[in-house]
């Protein structure tokens, strides 16, 4: 699709190999047609065909079809957009098992691992993604008006055989090494400052003791025992292990429970975690604003 060749210059790697899978089975579905020749039956044909995927999955590839199809009306190869004329297409959605708060203080209480366990505490009170938590490094760690808090202004992706020039031009990202790169958050909402409570600086600050001790040299936060950056295949392996230790199976880390009351089951209740906006900080407290790489905390 020429669309999709036109825009791929804007596309980072992953988002890029998304379309590119969304192409396939669009023309898995629909086979080999010329776009002009594409109908409302076509379109409903499609959405059946979609039905089998998950909600996610199919409303990107009804979104790359859409997308398409209306650069092909804004080009005059044709004279309307199909897509236009039938419902979003909405996938087949499956019911998700959460767990509770309980359960997730459980869990944390046994995990072995103190970076693990430190890692378990931010994925169930704080909301970061995947990819932000993985991609924490030791100068997002400061401080704010004598509270600990994370500058979350990067996430890690892992796209093997990548090069600097698959990145949209002007993007911010850097190269870590065997297909690991830090690159800008998903959206721009998500460079804000996340402030840590009591029983999360207790976890923070055991791990940066036994980093310390082993003599940890990597800026990442969280690392391999061979002091590389943990890819998400490798957290999921820990997270059905830390599942497997309470005596629970097939729940996935993305179903995990996001809230304070995680924190109060594990410890006494702590002050709350607030996650706070960079661009929406408050005026009257200067604090929140951005610190200076480099600068002293605090």
């Amino acid at each position: 699709m020429g669309y999709h060749e036109r825009a791929e210059a804007n596309l980072r790697p992953n988002s890029r190999r998304s379309y590119e899978n969304a192409i396939v089975r669009l023309n898995k579905i629909a086979g080999a047609r010329r776009i002009n020749s594409l109908g409302h039956k076509d379109m409903t044909a499609i959405q059946d065909g979609l039905k089998c995927y998950s909600p996610k999955t199919a409303t990107l590839t009804w979104s790359v079809l859409k997308n398409a199809l209306e650069a092909a009306r804004d080009e005059n190869l044709i004279q309307r957009n199909p897509a236009k004329m039938v419902r979003t297409v909405s996938g087949r959605r499956k019911p998700m098992k959460v767990l509770s708060p309980a359960q997730a203080a459980e869990l944390i209480k046994a995990e072995p691992d103190p970076m693990w366990r430190l890692n378990w505490l931010l994925a169930f009170t704080t909301g970061l993604r995947q990819g932000e938590r993985l991609g924490l490094t030791m100068d997002e760690l400061t401080t704010l008006n004598g509270r600990r808090a994370l500058v979350i202004d990067h996430q890690l992706q892992r796209i093997p055989d990548s090069r600097k020039a698959d990145w949209p031009l002007g993007e911010d990202v850097t190269d870590l090494g065997n297909g690991f790169w830090l690159c800008p958050p998903k959206t721009d909402s998500g460079e804000r400052i996340v402030v840590l409570d009591d029983v999360m600086c207790g976890a923070l600050d055991e791990w940066l003791a036994i980093r310390k001790k082993k003599g940890v040299g990597s800026p990442m936060l969280f690392v391999t025992g061979r002091g590389t950056p943990i890819d998400r295949r490798i957290e999921y392996f820990h997270w059905d292990k830390a599942l497997l230790r309470i005596g629970i199976v097939n729940i996935s880390l993305s179903a995990r429970p996001r809230c304070a009351a995680t924190t109060a089951c594990v410890d006494s209740p702590p002050p709350p975690t607030a996650a706070t906006s960079r661009r929406g900080a408050p005026p009257t407290s200067p604090a929140w604003r951005r610190p200076c790489r480099g600068a002293p905390a605090g």
